[in-house]
Order: C-alpha cells, then structure tokens, then sequence
C-alpha cells in the first residue's frame, strides 16, 4: 500500500513480422488508482481504459494503491484486445486477466527501558540518571520493507541533546525535531517479511539518553515510539515509564548511587574481566538488547569476577551490575 505499481501492456501477434494494429482495454481493478500512461488513452469509462496500438509497442500503465487498502486484498485486472487491421484468426486469446494480492509490511513491536524501576510504578532514583530504551521491531506482513522509520517523542524531563545511539541493526539517518522528536530513518532497508526469513525479519534501535537534574520526586517519565513500515499507518509500541521516587525516612532512604566498574577485553570472545573498585555484595546480569536477561550471576563479597561469554551469539550485550544501595550498566560486544 502507498506505492505505484507500474503495468506493461504489450500486445503481441504469433507471426511478428506482420504489422497489425488495434485497440487494447485495461479494465482496473477497483482498489488501484489510475495515475498515468506513457500513451493517451484513447477513451476512459469508468475504470476501463482503451488504447490504440500499433504492432508490439508496449504501453506503461502507472497505478497506485491507496494506503488504506488492506493486506492480501484481492487485485484483478483485466485486459482485452481488439484487431482491426486484419482478420483475426484466433480471437480466443483476445482476453487475459491478472489476479493477484496487495502486499506489504506490518510489524509487532515493543518498548523497552532499562533500568525498568522497582514495583508497579517502576521506581528509580534521581541517580539513575541514564536511561536506555530499546525499539524492537519486526516485518512480519508478505513483502520486503523498504523503509522502516521511527518517530520517539520525548519528554521535557529528558535531556534530549545528551541523546547517544547505543546500537543499530542496519544503516540509518538520526534527526531532532522541534527539539523533542527523535526520528530515526532506515532508507533502503528492504527488510525481509517473517514468512521468508524470521531471523533477518527484525531491527532495532538502542539509545541511551540522561534524565534532567531538576526533575521532581513523583515525576513519571514515559516513552513510547511510532514505527512506520513504507506508508502503512503508524504501529504505536507499548509504553514504558518510570517514576522518581525518594523512599521515607526510616524505611530506607539510600538512593542507588551509580556504580562504576570495567570490563575487559572489550570486545570480547570467550571470556571477559569485571573489575571492581573495592568489594561488593550483589548480582551481575547479562542482557541482551531486548532487555532479556541471559546470566545471573552472584557477586559476594568480590572485587572481581571473571565471566565465561563464549556461548553467547555475537553482538550487542548490556550488564547490570546492582546491589542494595549501587547500580551499574555498561554495555559490551562479544565478537
């Protein structure tokens, strides 16, 4: 939907050294819109569209088909020759008719942050001042995508010119709009439906982005993305949010400061080294880009660990490193 569809009409004649000439009728289907043709036509009505030809010149009918038209609808056209510069000696192959589907993209599509915050109402502390939001998406509709392109309006507790992509799957283009919108345009993408190749069906976008210092304490961050697959309508992910929360005093009011550590090597390939700058109780979580944790792992009382990496896939991998007062993430890539 939302693209044109060029039609070749060619006339043809089982003995081609003989001029011949006449008149051929394109009758459209009704979901298609005529847009042009390299020949006037010679007479419209309705939805039927006469030419003369002559010989086997060929004439290109331009059509559209509008972006409201549903998947799989059927499509039929209709053509039907008429010879008038001699006798035609078989006019049973003087019509044919071509019945196909519309195709396209769709997509199931998510929103994911990290950290996702404690509880329901997702808590997190004004020094969790990072935040990184992961836009899967999926062509699962019948045809190669073209262009996916991905509209993130931001909120104003979010610095949005502190924004830092993070990961990619494909090429892409990066605009601020108006200062809030973040658009994200992979052109040319062509990227494959579910039914002919699942695993290269999906993208993803990662960016990392810090909230504002003077946000509130009960401030709710929320953020969700529209994804365009060519011209369908927007696909509007779900929303993920996060509160700022100061817990009372006498129950606990240790805020999670942000804890700093390395990982080396970096990339990695089968193993890699987590330093700490003094010991720590807690847990080491690997994830992946969707925000699935793949490992846990217990930290007691360690200045540092070594983790075995070699069975993971190669890409994209976040670790959370958290205990009762501290939470890290860093990002790593296993080759």
């Amino acid at each position: 939907p939302g693209f044109n569809t060029t039609l070749k009409l060619i006339p043809y004649r089982s003995n081609p050294y003989v001029a011949f000439s006449g008149q051929i009728s394109l009758t459209l289907d009704n979901d298609l819109v005529y847009v042009g043709s390299n020949t006037t036509p010679a007479n419209i009505v309705g939805n039927v569209y006469t030419w003369n030809f002559t010989n086997n010149n060929p004439i290109t009918v331009q059509t559209n088909t509008p972006v409201s038209t549903m998947l799989n609808t059927p499509i039929s056209n209709c053509l039907v020759t008429n010879l008038t510069s001699s006798v035609d000696a078989v006019p049973t192959n003087d019509t044919f008719c071509e019945n196909t589907f519309v195709v396209g993209s769709y997509d199931p599509n998510n929103k994911i942050v990290v950290p996702e915050g404690d509880g329901p109402n997702h808590h997190i502390a004004k020094t969790d001042s990072v935040l990184t939001y992961t836009i899967n998406f999926q062509n699962v509709g019948n045809a190669p995508a073209r262009r996916v392109t991905l509209i993130d309006t931001l909120t104003d507790k979010l610095e949005v010119f502190r924004l830092k992509t993070i990961y990619a799957s494909h090429d892409y283009k990066i605009e601020i709009i108006d200062n809030k919108v973040l658009k994200i345009t992979f052109d040319d993408i062509n990227l494959v439906d579910s039914m002919t190749n699942e695993p290269e069906s999906h993208g993803q976008f990662v960016f990392q982005i810090n909230q504002k210092g003077n946000n509130n304490y009960g401030n709710v961050i929320k953020n969700k993305a529209e994804i365009y697959f060519d011209y369908n309508t927007a696909i509007v992910t779900n929303e993920v949010f996060n509160t700022i929360y100061q817990k009372p005093n006498g129950i606990d009011n240790i805020a999670k400061e942000t804890f700093e550590y390395s990982l080396q090597p970096n990339p990695a390939q089968d193993i890699i080294n987590m330093n700490f700058s003094k010991q720590i109780k807690g847990t080491a979580k690997i994830l992946d880009v969707s925000g699935k944790v793949l490992m846990t792992i217990d930290l007691d009382n360690a200045a540092n660990k070594q983790l075995d990496v070699s069975r993971l896939s190669g890409g994209l991998y976040m670790m959370l490193v958290e205990g009762k007062d501290f939470r890290g993430v860093k990002k790593f890539v296993v080759e």
